[in-house]
């Protein structure tokens, strides 16, 4: 009996599940990660995969990913140029496919809708991935690395990860926000430390917040403007913080062509886990 397992990586460890295919998740397993070098993590999503019986395996990693090759990763700064899923496959001994972590939670969010609908989708975690399924298929662009929407300049001068400046993830991802406590003074764990903050009416908070939501309606009119979806989706640990960035559609309208944005709805999910997994499972097969 085929079983495909869908296995989402993130900074602090693995979260996997095999996916039928009628998409529903099983039970969802969660490994730590001691740290995050390349053998750690290979060793992780083989001792989950294996426990949950895959004969397929769909892998969802934050980088740049060009066929099956982790050719650099932000959040993974020592990942270089690493042939993942051939590694995968061999430690495995079954199929592996290796996806942008935020290209499969779009493809499982569309999935999700009902594969209707042409959707942008934004992450908003510790960075701000991003993917858009058009006519049924991941945009990936020439070389396998396109739509890296987190990555689309909206202002300033504070440095990214990925060696640009003024990233939108350096404005709305926990990386950001904790970057922009910092500079008004506060010392900050992570970005739901500064929505506490703001929730609590301290006013760093909220000019840090107000800030991320004007930058995510200029990052969404870009991008509105770019790709024209019929949907917007916005999910990850960072959408629970819509009262605190609500005003990003606001500016989206304002500043998006109207006729690109008058017909098109933001839907805001929560968390990304599961559509990750399974959308990792399904851009496998």
């Amino acid at each position: 009996m085929a079983v495909v397992v869908g296995v989402d990586i993130g900074g602090s460890g693995v979260r996997a599940a095999a996916v039928s295919s009628a998409g529903e998740l099983g039970e969802i397993r969660r490994v730590a990660l001691i740290h995050r070098g390349v053998d750690a993590v290979i060793d992780a999503v083989r001792a989950v995969s294996l426990d949950l019986g895959a004969t397929a395996v769909g892998v969802g990693v934050p980088g740049f990913v060009r066929d099956g090759r982790v050719v650099a990763s932000p959040n993974f700064p020592e990942w270089s140029d690493i042939p993942l899923a051939k590694r995968l496959s061999a430690a495995l001994g079954c199929p592996v496919h290796v996806e942008n972590d935020a290209n499969a939670a779009a493809f499982g969010v569309y999935v999700a809708r009902g594969r209707r609908r042409d959707v942008l989708v934004l992450t908003l975690g510790t960075g701000v991935g991003g993917g858009i399924v058009t006519g049924g298929r991941l945009f990936r662009g020439s070389g396998g690395t396109g739509a890296e929407l987190g990555h689309v300049r909206v202002g300033g001068n504070r440095a990214c990860g990925c060696g640009g400046r003024g990233c939108l993830e350096m404005w709305v991802g926990t990386v950001g926000l904790v970057a922009a406590a910092a500079e008004r003074g506060f010392a900050v764990r992570d970005g739901a430390a500064v929505v506490a903050a703001a929730d609590a009416g301290e006013n760093w908070a909220l000019s840090v917040m107000s800030d991320a939501a004007e930058a995510l309606g200029l990052g969404l009119a870009s991008l509105t403007n770019l790709f024209n979806p019929e949907e917007i989706v916005l999910c990850g640990g960072l959408s629970g913080a819509q009262r605190h960035l609500a005003q990003a559609e606001v500016v989206w309208r304002a500043e998006g062509i109207r006729a690109n944005t008058e017909d098109v709805s933001i839907v805001w999910e929560g968390r990304a886990d599961a559509f990750a997994i399974a959308g990792a499972a399904w851009s496998s097969s």
